[in-house]
Order: structure tokens, then C-alpha cells, then sequence
């Protein structure tokens, strides 16, 4: 189980498992603020948005990224447990049966020392780029299919046509708009932009991944501005 951060009273932030994105939601880092205890102590009273510098100043680079890319709800309601095995935050049996396929497949592969290093890495490099911390944070939701897309919207309940409106193509979904959409295939084209092919058995954020490594420091910019554009 996990939260999603509402005024953020309820959530203790060095016992819960609140923060979303890979692992298991528990904060990594040895130090321990007493100045800080729950979740609401690292949002801004002003406007209820997280306040960035006690969140760097606390957290590692990977957490307070995952943090800052966390949702606050507008209007402060109370913080609500959700099930982090899926997407839509609401349990199910398959969505549980999943989730324990998922982990022990993954234990199996020894993630500790392969996808989160090779996840570790992606990141550092998208944080590393010279753009504002909004289009940084976007390309990392990106990444996590934490967009609103219309296949997402669906998966949650909510009644939209699925079909990609840039396209009029095929179903809207994350690694439609970025790999699949003409449109934006034409316009990545248009500013000398490539991509490697994609292999069947990638997932889809290990191709961006890859993607985005093979491009060089203008052109990753140039790739991360055009997704936020898009």
C-alpha cells in the first residue's frame, strides 16, 4: 500500500511507503531531520507546492526527483491510502496477482543491482540537463507513464475516446505519442532528431533510455523540450 499526498498530516515520511516510482516507497536516506516528520512538513503553506530546497537538502537526488514529481492535491484534502501495485491506485485480485508475479520475477533477476542502477543512471542524466526543473520533471513522468494519456485516463475509470488526436492513428498511450505518433515522429525529424529503432522485447522505458543515451547533449535537450512541447 502506499499514499497519495493530500495535506500531507497523515503520512509519516521516514516509516511510510508514500513515495511513488521505482522501489519499494520508503525513504533510502540514513539521515533522519527530527525536524521534519510528516509529509506536509516539506510542502510550502503558501501555495501547497513542495518546497524544493528542504527536499534536496533531505532526501537523495533519485527521492527528492520522485518527490517533486509527486502530485499535491489543489484544495489540501486529506492524504488517501492507495494500492501501489497498478497504476489506478485501487486493488484488485489481478492486479495483485501481478504485482507478486512482478516481484518474484524480479527478484530472480537481482533488480538491486541491474534495473535500479541502470534506472539510477537514466535519471542522473535527465537531471544533469541545463532545462527548467518543470520539463525535467516531465520527461521523468514520461518515463513512468505517469502522464495522463488517454489509455491512462480509461485504466482509471474515465470516460474518453482513446484514439491519439495528433495522429487520429491509433490509441493514446505514452509510447504511442513518443515512438509511435506521426506527428510527433515528423516533428522530431523536422529538428534533426533520431531515435534507435525499437526491439520487441524492450520495455518501453528502457528504449527511451537507450534513445536518449544515443543522442548528445543539444540534441537530448532538444528531444526532452519537444516531448514537453508535444
Amino acid at each position: 500500500m502506499g499514499w497519495r499526498v493530500g495535506n500531507g498530516t497523515s503520512i509519516n515520511i521516514w516509516k511510510e511507503a508514500w513515495i511513488s516510482g521505482p522501489g519499494n516507497g520508503k525513504v533510502n536516506s540514513d539521515a533522519n531531520n527530527s525536524q521534519l516528520s510528516v509529509a506536509a512538513d516539506l510542502i510550502n503553506s503558501e501555495d501547497h507546492t513542495w518546497n524544493e530546497d528542504i527536499i534536496f537538502s533531505n532526501f537523495n537526488h533519485q527521492q527528492a526527483v520522485q518527490i517533486l514529481c509527486m502530485s499535491l492535491s489543489d484544495n489540501g484534502s486529506p492524504d488517501l491510502r492507495i494500492w501501489r501495485g497498478d497504476h489506478s491506485g485501487i486493488f484488485s485480485v489481478r492486479s495483485g496477482y501481478r504485482w507478486l508475479t512482478n516481484s518474484i520475477d524480479a527478484y530472480s533477476n537481482d533488480p538491486i543491482s541491474v534495473e535500479e542502477t541502470w534506472y539510477n543512471k537514466f535519471l542522473v542524466s535527465v537531471w544533469a540537463l541545463k532545462l527548467p526543473s518543470k520539463i525535467k520533471i516531465h520527461f521523468w513522468r514520461v518515463i513512468n507513464n505517469f502522464i495522463p494519456t488517454f489509455s491512462n485516463l480509461v485504466t482509471r475509470k474515465i470516460s474518453v475516446q482513446t484514439q491519439c488526436l495528433l495522429c487520429q492513428s491509433e490509441s493514446e498511450s505514452v509510447s504511442h505519442l513518443v515512438k509511435g505518433c506521426s506527428f510527433t515522429q515528423q516533428v522530431l525529424s523536422e529538428l534533426g532528431i533520431l531515435t534507435c529503432p525499437w526491439q520487441t522485447e524492450q520495455s518501453f522505458a528502457s528504449w527511451l533510455s537507450v534513445a536518449f543515451e544515443s543522442l548528445n547533449s543539444t540534441a537530448r535537450r532538444t528531444f526532452v523540450v519537444a516531448l514537453w512541447t508535444i
